[in-house]
């Protein structure tokens, strides 16, 4: 097995999906499968089971993906090295901007792993609106930016994480078995649905819109004002309701299941992005070097996600303080 085969099967179990790693990966899907199935027979036993779109790690694939990850992250470790012994270490402070979504689940980790290689460096981080971020980048107060917002011709962006919008319903409740919902079977239920300008109720009405579906008539509907807030109030039985993935996964709160919706794409993309007007110095460009070849930390490891029913490790986040709306990420070392 190569490199290749073993970033295709790392990204295909964090994303649980090989038509998501062939995204993330920008490769094709049969791809992905071939790549997997190469390293299957090098080892003579089955990594995953595929169910529907999704698939799952055997006990095998569990093993196998440490191994892989790990072998990865020393790769990036020797290469960054090397590089270092080359150039010279590097030092500065990288300013980003990012907006709520991305900084939750997206910026820590890649930060974290990014100063664990570059304990030269620093990375001061201002959390913001998408379009406080834009602003930023145009008036050269951040270098690199982080948004769910595609940006416009003004500056350069690519994907570097997905996310997909869910229905979250009890576990006792009667849709709480499906894999799919279609939307005309909502009708009889209390919706749960956030706030007028929330990232996850703009990307399902931008899916509606897209699709050209109409919101069914729901028995009732209720505006929630965060995240924590509806998965309570789904807890507790009052409604199902629009949730994202990766926010439910991180969270992974007891008595909920999720379901997606038929017939309607509810994926999401998380951009880097910086101005056309600047360029990038050395620094920024190494960590936006790194960000490409660490596409998989960005959305961490959902397959890790199933298996323990935790959250993150709480040291992703060590060395974040927030200070009036602006998170600043101290110098690490590695193993901090």
């Amino acid at each position: 097995m190569d490199l290749a085969e073993i970033r295709s099967f790392v990204s295909a179990a964090h994303r649980l999906s090989c038509t998501q790693a062939a995204r993330e990966l920008d490769i094709s899907q049969s791809t992905i499968t071939r790549h997997i199935q190469h390293i299957e027979a090098e080892l003579g036993c089955r990594l995953i089971e595929r169910e529907r779109r999704l698939i799952t790690l055997t006990r095998a694939g569990d093993r196998f993906l440490l191994w892989a990850e790990g072998v990865l992250e020393r790769y990036q470790r020797m290469r960054h090295d090397l590089k270092q012994r080359s150039f010279g270490l590097s030092r500065g402070t990288i300013a980003v901007a990012s907006s709520i979504a991305p900084y939750e689940f997206v910026v820590p980790r890649l930060v974290h792993s990014f100063l664990a290689v570059h304990s030269e460096a620093s990375v001061e981080t201002t959390v913001c609106p998408s379009a406080d971020v834009f602003v930023r980048l145009l008036e050269g107060k951040s270098g690199i930016g982080f948004t769910g917002t595609k940006p416009d011709h003004r500056f350069l962006h690519e994907v570097i994480a997905l996310d997909e919008i869910v229905l979250a319903v009890p576990h006792d409740h009667s849709l709480a078995s499906k894999l799919e919902v279609d939307l005309r079977e909502l009708g009889a239920f209390t919706f749960l649905t956030r706030e007028l300008g929330s990232g996850t109720r703009n990307s399902y009405e931008d899916a509606l819109r897209r699709e050209r579906m109409k919101q069914p008539r729901f028995k009732s509907s209720t505006v929630m004002d965060s995240t924590e807030s509806l998965v309570t109030a789904v807890q507790d039985g009052y409604g199902v309701g629009l949730v994202s993935l990766l926010a439910i996964q991180a969270r992974a709160p007891m008595g909920i299941r999720t379901v997606r919706f038929r017939n309607l794409k509810t994926t999401v993309s998380f951009y880097m992005v910086h101005s056309r007007k600047y360029k990038p110095d050395a620094l920024t460009n190494d960590f936006v070097e790194w960000v490409r070849e660490n596409r998989s930390v960005a959305a961490g490891s959902l397959a890790e996600l199933k298996r323990t029913k935790k959250k993150p490790p709480s040291n992703v986040f060590e060395g974040f303080v927030h200070r009036r709306g602006t998170v600043v990420a101290d110098k690490l070392k590695p193993g901090q």
